[in-house]
């Protein structure tokens, strides 16, 4: 005869499964809690009841909060996706009751807005007038993070995933920069018909930190001597800015951008992607996410453009 049980957090749920999920992005159960707008006991119990279902620990706690294990990790990279799928299920589902305009939120940079993708925007304009966009302009750093926290439908960044985002997240090149040297004409290297990374070394460069779109171009520029901050009176991160300062006469610059890009016509402008390689802007989609049909037909555009341009 069949009996009755009181509902225990035994029972498998969303609930438990974004609880954990929450908390390996948020570093502690505390601050799950908070995202997730519950009680701090409730998060714990949720992930506790998990390990009791699996019969594994999942996460270990620590003095500023908690951390994966390797079960934990496993079960994030096998249940996020599923998590992420029914959290967008009822905008799913709207879009497709609607079949009309849809709403769409894509974090980048300021650069790849401007200088990437504004041309292929107004076409796509032309195809889906009903689409309409709404731009974060962010750093490179700071796209995957607005994927992730649902800020942003998808985003274009060269930045390379952590390993904590790599379970939430999926980064695809979708098409790749080439890396220009920027020079005043009458510069010593725009005399030089072969330019090598070790030849910059004695010019000050106005790239700041943050200036490069690929950390293998920091790295070569180190590796032959030929990034020395100290040696710059101005520094500056975005390729509008670079260019401006190498006008004015504060030093050279390096710059990404699409390969049929025109040259600037004031400065000395030449290609240095034999030694730097070609930089790859990814497309951040968050996993299992669902994307409305103009969002994937914008994403099939810039891919057919400007993917073949390497």
């Amino acid at each position: 005869m069949p009996t009755s049980r009181t509902p225990t957090y035994k029972d498998l749920t969303l609930h438990q499964l974004r609880s954990l999920c929450e908390t390996a992005h948020a570093g502690s159960f505390a601050a799950a809690a908070t995202a997730l707008e519950v009680s701090h006991p409730t998060v714990w119990k949720q992930v506790h009841a998990l390990e009791k279902e699996f019969g594994v620990q999942l996460v270990e706690t620590h003095r500023r909060g908690c951390q994966l294990t390797g079960a934990g990790r496993l079960l994030v990279e096998m249940a996020g996706p599923s998590v992420e799928s029914i959290l967008t299920l009822r905008e799913r589902f709207l879009v497709a009751l609607q079949q009309a305009g849809t709403h769409l939120t894509v974090a980048l940079t300021p650069r790849t807005l401007v200088e990437d993708l504004a041309s292929f925007i107004v076409k796509f304009r032309s195809q889906s007038p009903d689409t309409r966009f709404t731009f974060h302009e962010l750093s490179n750093q700071e796209v995957a993070v607005a994927v992730q926290e649902r800020r942003a439908d998808f985003g274009f960044s060269p930045t390379v995933l952590t390993e904590d985002q790599q379970r939430l997240l999926t980064a695809e090149p979708i098409y790749y920069l080439e890396v220009r040297l920027l020079a005043p004409k009458d510069h010593p290297l725009a005399r030089r018909r072969r330019i090598h990374p070790r030849d910059l070394r004695a010019y000050p460069l106005v790239n700041g930190p943050s200036a490069f779109a690929s950390a293998n171009i920091r790295t070569v520029l180190e590796r032959y001597g030929a990034y020395q901050p100290e040696k710059c009176l101005a520094q500056v991160d975005y390729v509008a800015s670079i260019r401006r300062f190498v006008e004015l006469g504060f030093g050279i610059g390096l710059i990404s951008v699409v390969p049929t890009a025109a040259y600037d016509s004031h400065l000395h402008e030449c290609s240095l992607s034999g030694h730097f390689g070609h930089v790859p802007i990814n497309l951040i989609q968050r996993r299992g996410a669902f994307l409305p049909a103009p969002a994937e037909a914008f994403i099939k555009m810039v891919q057919q453009e400007l993917g073949s341009g390497r």
